[in-house]
């Protein structure tokens, strides 16, 4: 949760979010954590619910063969 407080106002919130999705599987919930990290735009306060699905959804459900980059093989 301390890398998410410097880019969200309610980190408690989306990390609750972030382990609803990843079950607290621990690769996922890195990967997605650091793929918060590394979002450029601001994230939305009182909407991150939504916003976690979405960037869920789109970077690593969606065409993940694609987007996947399996460091645990490198």
């Amino acid at each position: 949760m301390q890398g998410l407080t410097e880019k969200i106002s309610n980190p408690e919130i989306v990390l609750k979010e972030v382990l609803a999705w990843t079950n607290g599987q621990p690769f996922l919930t890195q990967k997605i954590c650091r793929l918060i990290r590394n979002y450029s735009a601001a994230i939305p306060t009182n909407n991150e619910a939504k916003w976690v699905e979405k960037l869920v959804r789109t970077n690593v459900i969606e065409n993940w063969e694609i987007q996947d980059r399996p460091e645990h093989l490198r």
